[in-house]
């Protein structure tokens, strides 16, 4: 069943290393031996990769090149603004200290059927300050920069404005239905923005998902001091559904969501129960952590996770009398990157009548959702598959920029993280 797997998954991996690029940077991995790209705040690996510019908090990066022997990795820092786009300012500009290094924290993995090397670094560290607030892009490379393994991006902010958030279930798109309607207030008393209008530029995440965050919002309402954001259709989100997750941090028995696992030297396979969307529309509470993923084998030294926990294959199935001709299925959540991505599609098999996929992933607890893409979109939906509720539990990260005239760059001046469920109870 599964015996051309490895080989089909690692042609989809390099049919997706393409040219590098800085037109725009995101989180994404070009080599096929590169796995577990993890970005968050150091010592919180629940958190979302955001710090403040000069405070005691810094961003991990970590990863795993599945191979035997260490590769002499370097990274380099690149400021970008608010389209994560170079923002052109020099590094010595945003960067005091040495602008790229070598990795040199490394171990190898033990006591696991596949071998692996896991890399891991911080930032900013003891060759490396960070002088500028902004989107920051993180590239990893053996050789020529040009020719990365990785891009990972996060934010350095300044809390020079104050953002207060509220959600309501009437939205501008209607009352009481899939979405979740945002409205934002920005207290600007202590720093000043001479015409917001032009000048301002609100960045808003669900989840930290790429595909459908708004961007370059401006203020309905302005006075003296303060910004408001009301009664813009843009601020209404579908609300998506609770994600699912399955537990594969052990091969001893079937976790929560996995149906049988079989070995197959020198994998493990998972496989999960087929996707059931429920017979009813209405919301059903499940608690999440909105699409996170926490790497674990039960078996393992706990303090040594990230070196025990072995590769294993994970099998999604979505029953489905006919496919869906009007676009594409793909599976999302961290263990994506949070974005929609052609490695993690979903193929329809007609003799099975399903949509399937096949991942290579690393140990442990794995939430997850599907999204729809429409032909012509990139922004994923939970519809046909799923239902949207405007009472669905959220996480929703707000970035506000400012950028003067004559700035050469977006200054990040103020970010605030809010649940729905605050709002929406």
């Amino acid at each position: 069943m599964f015996t051309n797997t490895y080989i089909y998954i690692l042609f989809l991996s390099l049919s997706s290393f393409s040219a590098f690029s800085q037109e725009s940077y995101s989180d994404k991995i070009f080599s096929p031996d590169i796995k577990t790209l993890k970005i968050h705040q150091s010592g919180w690996p629940l958190s979302y990769p955001a710090i403040e510019l000069g405070g005691d908090r810094t961003i991990a990066v970590s990863f795993d090149a599945l191979m035997n022997e260490e590769k002499s990795y370097q990274y380099k820092l690149i400021h970008c603004n608010a389209n994560h786009k170079p923002s052109g300012l020099s590094t010595s500009e945003y960067i005091q200290g040495m602008h790229r290094n070598y990795i040199e924290d490394y171990n190898y993995s033990f006591n696991t059927n596949v071998n692996y090397i896991h890399y891991s670094l911080s930032i900013p560290n003891e060759t490396m300050t960070i002088k500028k607030s902004g989107v920051y892009a993180l590239v990893v490379y053996e050789k020529d920069e040009r020719q990365p393994i990785l891009t990972a991006c996060f934010y350095v902010y300044e809390n020079l404005v104050d953002i207060s958030p509220t959600i309501n279930y009437n939205s501008e798109k209607g009352f009481r239905n899939h979405y979740q309607q945002l409205e934002i207030a920005v207290n600007t008393q202590d720093y000043t923005i001479d015409a917001p209008l032009h000048e301002t530029n609100l960045v808003i995440r669900q989840n930290n998902r790429r595909d459908n965050e708004l961007f370059n919002i401006k203020p309905t309402f302005t006075r003296p001091g303060y910004l408001t954001y009301t009664k813009n259709s843009e601020l209404a989100f579908e609300g998506g559904n609770e994600y699912f997750y399955f537990d594969a941090s052990t091969s001893k028995y079937s976790g929560h969501g996995v149906a049988y696992i079989d070995y197959q030297r020198p994998f493990e396979h998972f496989v999960l129960h087929p996707y059931e969307p429920s017979s009813s529309k209405s919301y059903s509470e499940r608690q999440d952590i909105n699409g996170r993923s926490v790497i674990r084998r039960q078996e393992a030294d706990q303090e040594a996770l990230d070196l025990e926990s072995d590769y294993i294959f994970v099998h999604f199935f979505v029953p489905k009398e006919t496919p869906e001709f009007t676009g594409k299925l793909y599976l999302t959540g961290e263990l994506t990157l949070n974005q929609i991505s052609p490695e993690f599609e979903l193929a329809y098999n007609i003799d099975e009548n399903r949509y399937e996929a096949s991942v290579l992933i690393k140990q442990g607890r794995y939430e997850y959702r599907y999204q729809f893409v429409k032909k012509g979109s990139s922004i994923g939906h939970s519809e046909p598959f799923d239902a949207d509720f405007y009472q669905t539990e959220n996480d929703y990260q707000a970035y506000f920029f400012h950028t003067p005239p004559g700035a050469r760059y977006d200054r990040l001046v103020g970010y605030q993280l809010f649940d729905s469920r605050k709002f929406l109870k």
